[in-house]
């Protein structure tokens, strides 16, 4: 089944005190089979006058749940087409460089960014959200650290949060890849988190992304989109350098 098929209508059909959708997954059709938890790939959880994005996640009793309704211009920001050229500059302290980054698709489909260095940062884009999927090549490049500011973004245009882990091989030595690539099916707490947040201010908005390991924060970003082109104005600080990356007009 695809996504975006309609299931079913809410009603009062059977004994129901309220509109509802049923949802019934069972082990094998026969009547009375064991039944299965089904999640979600994500939805928005209220609690307590916030919102949460929730991802492959499965509800709990009483919450309140919805689909996330994807803002236009934010899914719009991130269009990125094939071919594509992005001119960025970078600041660190008051050295400016520039660079150029290309939009490209490899032999199977998959959709990346490129620099001149011939880094590569691959990502996905749905109707719901942007996700980086993968990086290739140099820590510390601007590549790696868009990678790390823009790693899953719901297209929201809501005061929203939410979290994802990221693979602990962009953060350790070879050596330490090799034990932990031993240790990582028997242990899930190998992983790094990855927390995201939109946040508004008046009209304007800006995505807050944090990177931390055993309670450390080890990076941390702030992208503000305004009407600018893809990558916008992104603000970094990681391994006690501070950096700005903007697109150039």
């Amino acid at each position: 089944m695809n996504a975006g098929v309609k299931l079913a209508c809410a009603g009062n059909s059977g004994r129901s005190f309220e509109p509802h959708i049923h949802l019934h997954f069972q082990k094998t059709p026969e009547i009375g089979s064991p039944t299965c938890e089904a999640g979600f790939s994500q939805y928005l959880n209220y609690n307590d006058n916030t919102s949460i994005v929730s991802f492959n996640s499965i509800p709990k009793e009483n919450e309140i749940i919805s689909h996330l309704n994807s803002d236009f211009n934010l899914k719009n920001f991130f269009t990125l087409a094939p071919g594509q050229k992005l001119k960025i500059q970078s600041e660190v302290k008051s050295s400016v460089q520039k660079e150029k980054w290309t939009v490209n698709l490899d032999l199977f489909g998959n959709r990346f960014i490129e620099d001149e260095s011939q880094n590569r940062l691959y990502y996905i884009t749905t109707q719901d959200y942007f996700a980086c999927i993968d990086y290739i090549g140099r820590r510390g490049s601007n590549l790696f650290m868009m990678y790390l500011s823009l790693y899953r973004i719901p297209f929201l245009s809501i005061e929203t949060s939410w979290k994802d882990t990221i693979s602990y091989t962009h953060f350790s030595n070879p050596v330490g890849v090799f034990f932990k690539d031993l240790v990582s099916p028997f242990h899930s707490g190998i992983s790094y988190d990855w927390f995201g947040s939109i946040r508004k201010e008046g009209q304007a908005e800006s995505i807050h992304a944090e990177v931390i390991k055993s309670g450390v924060k080890i990076f941390e970003s702030q992208c503000i989109p305004g009407n600018s082109a893809f990558p916008g104005k992104i603000k970094v600080s990681f391994g006690g350098k501070e950096c700005s990356l903007s697109i150039i007009e």
